[in-house]
């Protein structure tokens, strides 16, 4: 059984993937040239902050006394300046762009379902806000902005 304190450690790492994403996705859309795609990136980002904001407010609640913020882990700053370097490469492609995101998408569906797997004495209420995050993370990879529109 995990402590409280191993539970908001976990929660935290959430917190920072879903921040590193918040942020991946603003830089990617700084970089494409297509509007619709800026668009799209630019809603994935925002959907991301509300994330880790919800996953912050239930971490205050579950532990009052856990005082880390979120800052993004050095692993998505690397993936961040992989996007940059990726970018420079391809003269901003925006499918190569697209599909970084994605790939950094599927990456945070894993780090949801660890967490699942891994936290069984997680409240309950925790629980169903990453099951529902992570499900819509889901639905927005099946339902993405197609590699083909960026012909």
């Amino acid at each position: 059984m995990n402590s409280k304190n191993e539970v908001s450690e976990k929660i935290n790492v959430l917190i920072e993937k879903n921040m590193d994403s918040y942020k991946g996705f603003r830089k990617a859309a700084e970089t494409t040239k297509n509007i619709h795609l800026r668009d799209y990136l630019i809603e994935e980002a925002t959907d991301r902050k509300e994330f880790a904001d919800e996953l912050l407010r239930n971490l205050k609640t579950f532990n009052p006394d856990w005082d880390r913020e979120a800052q993004g882990t050095a692993t998505a700053t690397l993936h961040r300046s992989w996007i940059n370097f990726k970018s420079l490469l391809t003269g901003n492609n925006d499918k190569a762009i697209l599909e970084e995101c994605i790939r950094g998408e599927r990456a945070s569906v894993e780090e949801y379902e660890t967490f699942l797997q891994n936290n069984p004495s997680a409240p309950d209420d925790i629980k169903s806000l990453i099951k529902n995050q992570m499900e819509k993370i889901v639905n927005s990879l099946d339902n993405q902005f197609r590699l083909d529109e960026l012909s």
